[in-house]
């Protein structure tokens, strides 16, 4: 085999660690991770034979050994500017474009890379919006070698991921059930239990007007008193709900199970509500508010 088919590999092996680090920061919450299989993309590239045992075990090495985040434009076969090191011994890939939240925008847009830097196992790397201009979106991933393969962990960003509450949550609990979301998808279970009880306490307080301090089963009752005859039939009840999270929090259980039930039946109950025209007018209005 000839150099450029050494050089083939090796630019392989880096738009798979570019595809896994756009599906990371695209899809993946903090502390989550995604696989890159490179010894998978060998053998679907080069047969496991004497022949080409050499290159095989070069392209190994560069697998094994640094690997280099670069800004998109930059030639592949070369190290980021200021980085000395083997050709053979490291991969470069570069850093993708990528759909994020923008928070000047409000919504999101494509980012470019404008820069990067690069230890043994870490990559920090600065997004920059495409649309306004203004706005950046840093990421910290760490690299962990595995047995039979790699993998890229997102272990910082800033600022924060923005998750949008389902159309149907009114937009004063918007952030309260994003910050459950997003407590829940980096592992903090009994944050985001948390998170949704205070989601449908803060709608019973503004829907029934109550300020002052009250016990959980005194306040949905009021809440339940204000819903439309036979609702509470054909859709989940808040109240059991409040209980049930309120139990866990109490006892710091952090059921994950709950949390996902929990979120299905606020979703449903506030469906349910949005599908219907004969609402107390205080539930009417509070479904329109917009401000916390």
């Amino acid at each position: 085999m000839s150099i450029y088919d050494h050089v083939a590999l090796k630019e392989e092996c880096g738009k798979r660690i570019s595809d896994a680090l756009k599906e990371l920061i695209e899809t993946r919450h903090l502390y989550q991770y995604v696989l890159v299989e490179l010894r998978k993309a060998v053998d679907e590239m080069l047969p496991n034979t004497s022949e080409y045992g050499i290159l095989r075990r070069r392209i190994f090495e560069a697998i094994t050994g640094i690997w280099l985040a670069t800004p998109p434009g930059h030639n592949p076969q070369l190290p980021p500017p200021g980085i000395r090191t083997s050709t053979v011994e490291s991969l470069v890939f570069r850093a993708p474009r990528a759909r994020l939240y923008c928070n000047g925008c409000k919504r999101l847009e494509l980012h470019d890379c404008s820069s990067t830097y690069s230890t043994a196992t870490s990559f920090f790397l600065v997004y920059n919006c495409l649309s306004c201009g203004k706005r950046r979106v840093t990421f910290l991933v760490e690299r962990e070698h595995l047995t039979v393969t790699e993998r890229l962990r997102l272990a910082g960003r800033n600022p924060i991921e923005h998750t949008p509450a389902p159309p149907s949550i009114p937009l004063f609990l918007g952030q309260y059930y994003s910050d459950a979301v997003i407590a829940f998808a980096c592992g903090f279970t009994r944050m985001g239990v948390f998170g949704l009880r205070t989601v449908i306490e803060q709608w019973a307080r503004v829907v029934t007007g109550v300020v002052a301090k009250i016990e959980g089963t005194e306040l949905f009752e009021k809440y339940s008193d204000l819903l439309p005859s036979g609702f509470s039939s054909l859709y989940p009840s808040l109240g059991a709900l409040y209980s049930d999270l309120s139990a866990d929090m109490h006892s710091a259980a952090g059921d994950t199970a709950l949390f996902e039930r929990a979120e299905q039946e606020i979703g449903r109950h506030f469906s349910g509500l949005r599908s219907l025209t004969d609402l107390d007018p205080s539930i009417t209005r509070s479904l329109a508010r917009k401000e916390s």
